[in-house]
C-alpha cells in the first residue's frame, strides 16, 4: 500500500485494521464488529414483510438485485470494500469492484484473500 500512494503508515494501519475487523460496529458494542451485525440481524431486514392495502393481503419481498458495482476512492482501499461487501454479499448480491486505479496492488491483495476464504 505504501507503494501506491504517498501517505503515512498510521492511515495503512488504519484501512488494514478496519478491513480485517470488518469495520468496528458503529455502536463500538465490546466484541461487536459490523459483519457479526448484519449476519445476525440481516435475515429479518431482509425477511418477507406484511404491507397493508387495506384490500388484498399484499407483501413486500427482498430479493437480490444481481451484480452490484462499488466503486472505489484511492483512500482506504481495503475498508472501503469490505464495508461496501459485506451487506452486498450477505443480501446475496454479486459483487463487483472497481478500485482506484492507484491502488491495484490492494486490489490484487485482497483478491488473494477472497481466494484464500473460498470467497470466489
Amino acid at each position: 500500500m505504501a507503494r501506491e500512494r504517498p501517505m503515512k503508515i498510521k492511515c495503512f494501519k488504519t484501512s488494514i485494521r478496519r478491513a480485517h475487523e470488518f469495520v468496528w460496529f458503529y455502536h463500538h458494542q465490546p466484541g461487536h464488529w459490523e459483519a457479526d451485525w448484519y449476519a445476525e440481524h440481516g435475515p429479518q431486514m431482509l425477511a418477507d414483510a406484511p404491507a397493508p392495502t387495506g384490500r388484498v393481503e399484499a407483501y413486500v419481498s427482498y430479493l437480490p438485485l444481481g451484480p452490484i458495482l462499488g466503486i472505489m476512492p484511492w483512500n482506504f482501499p481495503m475498508w472501503q470494500v469490505t464495508r461496501m461487501g459485506i451487506p452486498t454479499l450477505l443480501a446475496s448480491n454479486v459483487l463487483l469492484v472497481k478500485h482506484s486505479p492507484n491502488t491495484q496492488r490492494s486490489s490484487l491483495e485482497l483478491e488473494r484473500v477472497m481466494l484464500e476464504a473460498s470467497l470466489d
